[in-house]
């Protein structure tokens, strides 16, 4: 995640600022000789935005009548259900036309459809696939460090840093992260360091088991 970020950051600054030798810009650490630029991860938090409950997968499934079958069985244990045609493009009524059974994962038709191949269609939600997904937001802080020769040359690096870095916004949005200028500040003799906050958004997906049985109890006093 932050490697990734960091590596965009380096391929960037290397592809763009040609003042300064490839092997120069790197991740943390010091780098001897100038002019040089390295980039490191100071800091970062996390805060949670969002919890999200997410249905199951929608499915359909197509049966054959033959006449004489009232009841047939789903795939999977149905959340809900969306639409039951028999034949299609009749539209059949829940207590009306048939029941089901959530448990069992049964539809129970109270006349049994008609004979014919693919004629009773049944849409559905599944209850096996739900789930929590909790959406989480991550800032990052970056110290890029430049170090030049000349009070000129740390001007015209700093210059060329800003400007790679913002007009390749959309590379980072690519891999979902926003990377955005904070400050700078002089830190020592043609040394200068610029501050940047990336932020990326997290998804983290939580199965929840279907609901098999409610048992309501009453306790009574003595």
């Amino acid at each position: 995640m932050f490697i990734e970020i960091e590596d965009k950051i380096i391929n960037i600054l290397r592809e763009k600022v040609k003042e300064v030798p490839s092997e120069n810009i790197t991740i943390g650490g010091r780098v001897n000789s100038k002019p040089s630029i390295t980039v490191s991860n100071t800091t970062f938090k996390i805060r949670k935005i969002s919890l999200d409950d997410e249905e199951g997968n929608e499915i359909i499934e197509v049966f054959n009548g033959d006449g004489a079958n009232k009841i047939f069985k789903l795939k999977e244990k149905p959340m809900g259900i969306i639409i039951v045609e028999s034949p299609k493009g009749r539209v059949m009524n829940e207590i009306d036309d048939y029941n089901v059974n959530y448990n069992e994962g049964l539809i129970v038709f109270r006349n049994p459809p008609l004979k014919g191949r693919k004629n009773i269609i049944i849409r559905y939600i599944s209850s096996k696939k739900r789930l929590v997904v909790v959406k989480l937001k991550l800032k990052a802080k970056y110290n890029i460090n430049i170090v030049a020769q000349s009070r000129e040359q740390m001007d015209s690096l700093t210059e060329a840093v800003i400007k790679s870095l913002t007009e390749s916004e959309d590379e980072f949005e690519r891999i979902g992260a926003i990377l955005k200028p904070v400050k700078g500040e002089y830190i020592a003799e043609n040394q200068i360091n610029l501050t940047y906050l990336a932020e990326i958004e997290l998804k983290v997906e939580k199965s929840i088991p279907p609901i098999e049985k409610i048992i309501v109890s009453e306790k009574h006093g003595v």
